[in-house]
């Protein structure tokens, strides 16, 4: 298969790989890192979800900048393996139609006010199921602007941060000017879930709704349910109607106001959200509750691990976004906990991630 971009290897370096071969690939990839740093044997029948989209299906993209071959200033990616070296990209085609429409606007603005690349650090783009669009742009110096922006309907708003030049990350260190709403909305579920600009939030919608729903099918009406690393309460929220308590653990502040808000926006009576780090929230779990974990790549720190071997909830529902962390966090919970269900979400195609879902039970 013909990749679609010329700068694929530095995005989505499986263009070249048909769709079902890459479904395939990764359910292979998944049972040999389970096997090689769990000591897991995945089922033989292993599944991995797709809805079948494979471009135009992440909503939130981080571009540099730098110049074209037309030395005009450009949207870019960083050469994989490199800090420094940026490559000139139209858009991306992972991305959502209105990302893609978003983004070369502002480069458009940009270039009328004779800014060059070096300036500034990022722009950062994120989408809706709706369509919407949000940004921010992330400068190095402190620049002064002679217009900004006329956005249409779809984009909801755009902020511009002062961001310290030291670090290498897009960090909001001081805003310079804000227009519009700098939120949105999306349906999770049947509930309205709102977030911003840089809160955690899935990247691909329909296909995390099938996990969603994976999920709730471990959920008895009546459960005591603890959320960790709940982020604005996404998969919480779904599942609140069968719970009969519900702890959201998460420590980002902003994330966790999201949260409050969206469980108070969906009338969820009996949710409530605490703002301590996941491992220093032991006191929500008793051996009748059932733990949801979405931990980042990293995985899970080891103090929880401790907090789960030593407060037994009966259950626990691990999702995770990096194979190899969760197979060795698995790999320690199993002296107490038995794997009864597996199964493998491409929330991103034509690249080599994999989302994996296992829910363990607590042995005897």
């Amino acid at each position: 298969e013909l990749p679609r971009e010329e700068h694929y290897l530095i995005c989505s370096p499986w263009q070249t790989i048909q769709f079902a071969e890459e479904n395939t690939w990764k359910i292979k990839i998944a049972k040999e890192t389970y096997l090689r740093l769990g000591d897991l044997a995945a089922p033989d029948d292993l599944q991995i979800f797709t809805d079948g989209v494979e471009y135009n299906y992440r909503n939130k993209l981080e571009f540099s900048f730098t110049t074209n071959e037309s030395g005009m200033l450009s949207l870019g990616f960083h050469e994989r393996g490199s800090l420094w070296k940026t490559v000139a990209v139209p858009g991306c085609a992972l991305g959502t139609n209105s990302i893609n429409t978003t983004a070369p606007a502002i480069v458009t603005w940009l270039q009328s006010q004779s800014i060059t690349s070096k300036q500034m650090k990022s722009v950062i783009v994120r989408s809706n199921q709706q369509g919407q669009t949000i940004a921010a742009l992330f400068l190095k110096d402190r620049l002064a602007f002679s217009s900004f922006p006329i956005r249409p309907p779809e984009w909801l708003g755009f902020q511009i941060y002062f961001s310290n030049p030291l670090s290498p990350a897009s960090v909001p260190t001081e805003l310079v000017y804000s227009d519009g709403d700098v939120t949105l909305t999306d349906d999770i579920d049947g509930k309205k879930c709102r977030y911003g600009l840089l809160s955690f939030f899935q990247i691909n919608v329909p296909v995390f709704l099938k996990a969603v729903s994976d999920i709730g099918t471990f959920i008895e009406p009546g459960s005591k349910v603890v959320d960790y690393y709940s982020g604005v309460g996404s998969i919480g929220i779904s599942i609140a109607a069968k719970c009969s308590e519900l702890t959201l653990v998460e420590n980002n502040n902003e994330a966790a106001a999201f949260a409050a808000e969206n469980i108070t926006r969906n009338g969820l009576k009996t949710v409530k959200v605490s703002g301590l780090a996941a491992e220093q929230e032991a006191e929500p779990i008793t051996k009748e509750s059932v733990v949801i974990i979405d931990p980042p790549r990293i995985g899970l720190h080891k103090k929880m691990v401790e907090v789960l071997l030593n407060k037994q909830p009966r259950r626990i529902i691990y999702l995770s976004c990096d194979l190899a962390t969760q197979a060795r966090d698995v790999r320690l919970l199993t002296p107490l906990y038995q794997p009864v269900f597996w199964k493998l979400y491409n929330f991103f195609p034509k690249t080599p991630h994999i989302e994996g879902l296992i829910i363990l039970e607590r042995r005897g």
